[in-house]
Formats: structure tokens, C-alpha cells, sequence
């Protein structure tokens, strides 16, 4: 029976015969790699992070991701116009409204809170 020939050398055979076939691999097997630690990552910052207090150095998409509430129904619930939907900090948010943090950050939490009471009123129908 003969003998087969060790992977390096079948890896080397190829890269030799394909060049820009083993590149493309080597790129597209980096991104995998790349957005798999990417993935894991973000998975375990945001577990860690469920239900943050809120807090005035916050944007409202962070709050969202933190209460598990859509971007979209703070941001109408708080009337806030398309200006203050982008990545502005609620003491930013809040001055521009002429309010101060804490009305704006308990508005807030009633909001997410109605939101939460909603969603489980659906889940028992």
C-alpha cells in the first residue's frame, strides 16, 4: 500500500498549483475567524450588561441594547426628532429638551417598563 504523502506537502502542492485559490481561502478563513471573536465578544459584553442603570454618559441605543427595548419606540415614545436619535448622550438629549437628566432618565424607565408590561400581556394571550 503506498504511503501518503504528509498535509504540508499536500498544502504545498496546492498553494502551488492554486495560488490565488489558497489566498481567497486564507482571507475568507481570517474573516470567519475575525467576526466569530467579534461575535463572541459582543455576546458576553452584553450579557454582562442586561438592564444597566441609566445613566447620563448613555445613548439611547445603548439603552435599547441594554433593556432589550427597539431604538425606534423610545425614540417616539420621547417624541426626540431625528437629531437626537443619533448617538447623543441623554445629558446631551435632556439638555437639548431644556429637562433635566433625571426627569429624562425616569421617563425613560417608565417607557421601558410599559414596554416590558406589554410584551408580557402578549406572551400570555
Amino acid at each position: 500500500m503506498p504511503r501518503q504523502p504528509a498535509i504540508w506537502t499536500r498544502m504545498r502542492h496546492v498553494v502551488r498549483t492554486a495560488p490565488r485559490l489558497s489566498v481567497a481561502f486564507l482571507i475568507v478563513t481570517g474573516l470567519v475567524v475575525f467576526l466569530a471573536i467579534r461575535l463572541v465578544v459582543s455576546t458576553l459584553y452584553w450579557e454582562q450588561h442586561r438592564n444597566e442603570p441609566i445613566q447620563p454618559w448613555m445613548t439611547l441605543n445603548y439603552v435599547s441594547r441594554s433593556h432589550s427595548v427597539p431604538k425606534d419606540y423610545l425614540a417616539d415614545a420621547l417624541d426626540l426628532p431625528p437629531d437626537l436619535r443619533k448617538r447623543v448622550s441623554l445629558a446631551e438629549v435632556a439638555a437639548r429638551r431644556g429637562q433635566s437628566v433625571g426627569i429624562l432618565t425616569a421617563e425613560m424607565s417608565a417607557i421601558i417598563a410599559a414596554y416590558h408590561e406589554a410584551e408580557l400581556r402578549q406572551v400570555d394571550r
